[in-house]
């Protein structure tokens, strides 16, 4: 009997160490798997304001402690940034018992700002003391892919917004450039010329608005050609003098040999503009604006540097002013669409949302650098290409000239239709109106055999320019049309509206452009 009583203590002795390793291998597991989570696992006490009771390795690391340690001498609110997200949080617990998912921005020990997301749930111990024990995951990255998507939906919604503003917009600057050259054409008094100049200078400003709001909204095609950059600036330069006023002074410094890019010129020039109104801006009681262009090497310093870029050789094209300058936080934000510092109604926000845009475009990028009263330089890096250059040569103004022939002209801008048929007739050439697509089949199948041309605009109500002159041809196959829109020829053949090879023509346009393009096809 003794024996087996001693048998028993022992085999009793022997389970209760056995109950003990196995606790033991479990609490290991246990902080193993804690230790191995990647989302923070949590224990505060209520009773002792939010004091981290226990805390795995991942917490820790997400709120930037030394040690798990250094975790218990901290209460949860310490990390809590300014707001009622947290206090939110623990009255829903302390209301229903729980919660799930609660995103709250937490501040880390090294002032790092984090998004966390937070699911707890309330407990009570033994003793009666109350707690709340949960997890925490940083989703600091998934808030920012979320703030990206839903920047990007917005852009492409404004993107749409502006490239439908831009294409009726070129309608209304299309019958302000020709009522104006046609006042330049007509008047003698020097006085009305000037003024008829002024608003010619002014349309055409606005049309670089528009070009920009279409290569904004993606419905203008970026055409990259080999181009002198040098060239590029000598042009704009006339222009600009213009623009700036009479108070600002205007240098150019260009690098001796030739710059060669590959360039969409227009974009460029849109770029330098936009460039030089914001310096004007910045200068209101006058200054001094500089144009310089260089070369430069990038390499690996540079980009250490600046945190962008690639290596290689770059032309760089830099705008410098003596105006008001930028503190960190407008120079950091100045490339967001609709950021102005501009008092409300004289600044769009586009401007250099538009210059940026461009540049990525030219696989560039830009450097700017400002410092409050002491003006602002915007430095353009396009890589240098190794073709030679096309030629930049501006046509010289010709005399337009007129016909006898009898044109169909389809155009549902009334504004826009008048002064086309205006110009024409002025020119001796017979006009046949049509306010839509519709109605321009009707009178070409009226008076077919006697018309020598239709101008069909391609976006009208009832038929479009495209679906008329289908039918058109089918009343007569070999019949001369030109097409125009406010939207580029690149758009419309891509959204196959537009064959190839057809001959095109875009708004805004002026007189002498429209006459010349009509004398063209005629006499193709």
């Amino acid at each position: 009997d003794l024996v087996s009583a001693v048998a028993a203590q022992i085999g009793a002795v022997i389970e209760k160490r056995r109950a003990i390793e196995e606790r033991f291998l479990m609490q290991k597991r246990f902080e193993e798997l804690l230790s191995s989570l990647t989302v923070g696992v949590f224990k505060i006490s209520l009773s002792e304001d939010g004091r981290f009771v226990e805390a795995n390795q991942a917490l820790s690391s997400m709120l930037e402690a030394p040690s798990l340690a250094e975790m218990t001498r901290h209460r949860i609110t310490e990390f809590c940034a300014e707001g009622q997200g947290f206090k939110k949080c623990v009255e829903t617990v302390l209301a229903q018992g729980f919660v799930r998912n609660e995103v709250v921005e937490f501040i880390t020990l090294k002032d790092r700002r984090i998004w966390c997301s937070i699911s707890a749930a309330l407990k009570k111990d033994p003793s009666g003391a109350v707690y709340i024990e949960g997890m925490i995951e940083d989703v600091t990255e998934r808030k920012r892919l979320e703030a990206q998507l839903l920047h990007s939906q917005k852009m492409e919604a404004v993107g749409r917004l502006a490239g439908g503003v831009a294409h009726d917009f070129n309608n209304i600057l299309t019958a302000i450039i020709g009522y104006g050259n046609l006042l330049l054409m007509k008047e003698d008094d020097d006085t009305l010329r000037s003024y008829a100049g002024q608003i010619l200078m002014l349309s055409e400003r606005a049309s670089t608005l528009t070009q920009g709001l279409l290569s904004f909204g993606r419905k203008r095609e970026t055409r990259l050609e080999p181009a002198d950059l040098n060239g590029v600036v000598r042009w704009v330069d006339k222009i600009l003098r213009r623009v700036i006023g009479e108070d600002i002074e205007l240098k150019t410094s260009l690098e001796e040999a030739e710059m060669n890019v590959m360039a969409d010129i227009p974009q460029i020039e849109q770029v330098m503009m936009n460039l030089a109104t914001n310096a004007r801006d910045a200068m209101p009681g006058g200054g001094a604006l500089t144009i310089e262009t260089k070369a430069e090497e990038i390499g690996d310093e540079y980009i250490a540097a600046h945190g962008y870029g690639e290596k290689g050789k770059y032309a760089i094209l830099a705008f410098s002013d003596t105006g008001a300058g930028m503190d960190e936080e407008t120079r950091r934000r100045i490339f967001e669409p609709f950021f102005t510092t501009k008092e409300a109604g004289k600044g769009t926000g586009l401007g250099l949302s538009i210059v940026y845009g461009i540049v990525k475009e030219h696989r560039g990028f830009i450097d700017v650098y400002s410092e409050p009263g002491q003006g602002t330089t915007f430095r353009i890096y396009i890589p240098i290409a190794g073709a030679p250059p096309a030629l930049i040569e501006r046509e010289k103004a010709e005399a337009p000239r007129g016909g006898t022939e009898t044109i169909l002209l389809a155009e549902d801008e009334e504004e826009v239709r008048k002064i086309a048929r205006t110009v024409l007739e002025e020119y001796g050439y017979r006009v046949i109106e049509a306010r839509d697509g519709e109605e321009a089949v009707e009178k070409f199948g009226a008076e077919k055999d006697s018309i020598d041309l239709v101008i069909l605009d391609m976006v009208m109500p009832r038929k479009g320019g495209s679906e008329a002159h289908e039918e058109i041809k089918r009343m007569r196959p070999g019949v001369k049309a030109l097409f125009t829109s406010g939207y580029s020829i690149e758009i419309m053949t891509a959204k196959g509206v537009l064959g190839e090879g057809a001959n095109f023509i875009s708004k805004p346009l002026t007189p002498a452009e429209m006459l010349k393009k009509v004398r063209e096809v005629l006499d193709a």
